[in-house]
């Protein structure tokens, strides 16, 4: 119902008074015209003629979204509204917009208020963490870690909390039989000593870190963060491959390897 209730909302905003700078209609100029085009000619759906500046959102770039949207079970708008910009994110990196330094466009594609794709489920700002994490299948390994530490009601208050989640292939990569181990009642404190050390006080989007910060986590550790090509990474070599997932209570950010204090 709630994809239903955004598709029909997709269609409608074509005619609908919107901030250009967020969503992309006939028309539209500027910087995020260029990444889209940019993504749709990589991607083979947009040629523009020799000659021809990008940056304008005409018939072209609308015909090339409008074959891009057909192709992935999208609405066929020509409209670069909140569905299209849910499936972009829910695409990974491979599939995610790119600005001309080859970054991804982090700020751009959250939506604050029509949510963003995670583990094929939509995060929406008026769920707390857990309500909305709960629904992903790709952090189920952590939800139930989460659970088994008794961890729940503290990311369901008001917090905030900045909460970089392991996705289930972080955990898989462990050491055969480490996630049995940790939820077994006795390791309650070590898991529970893990998975705060994922946990900061305070709601930090990407933009708000910035290359050498030192975060403290719940647990009293420290995590470093590090951007390189447009990444954003913690301690070195962890990085965060979905990055602000905003919920009532504070931003997710999905990363693909178990940060170990």
């Amino acid at each position: 119902m709630v994809q239903d209730s955004m598709m029909k909302k997709d269609s409608m905003m074509i005619n609908t008074s919107m901030e250009t700078s967020a969503n992309l209609m006939m028309s539209s100029r500027g910087s995020k015209v260029v990444d889209l085009q940019t993504f749709l000619e990589s991607k083979g759906y947009l040629t523009l003629p020799e000659g021809v500046a990008k940056g304008y959102f005409g018939n072209l770039t609308k015909m090339a979204l409008m074959k891009y949207q057909a192709e992935v079970g999208l609405p066929s708008t020509g409209f670069f509204g909140p569905l299209t910009r849910a499936k972009w994110m829910s695409m990974g990196n491979g599939g995610m917009m790119t600005n001309n330094n080859g970054s991804m466009m982090k700020e751009d594609m959250m939506m604050k208020d029509d949510g963003v794709m995670v583990g094929g489920s939509l995060m929406i700002a008026s769920r707390d963490i857990v309500d909305n994490a709960v629904l992903a299948n790709n952090v189920t390994t952590v939800v139930a870690a989460v659970k088994a530490a008794g961890l729940v009601d503290t990311l369901k208050s008001k917090g905030p909390f900045t909460v970089f989640a392991p996705n289930n292939s972080a955990f898989a990569a462990l050491p055969s039989g480490t996630v049995e181990s940790l939820l077994l009642p006795e390791n309650k404190g070590k898991l529970t000593d893990i998975l705060t050390y994922h946990v900061v006080a305070g709601a930090y989007k990407v933009k708000d870190l910035y290359d050498g910060e030192v975060l403290t986590t719940v647990n009293g550790k420290k995590l470093t963060i590090t951007k390189v090509d447009g990444k954003v990474m913690i301690n070195g070599s962890t990085m965060i491959e979905t990055p602000n997932v905003i919920s009532s209570n504070g931003v997710t950010h999905v990363i693909n390897k178990v940060l170990l204090p």
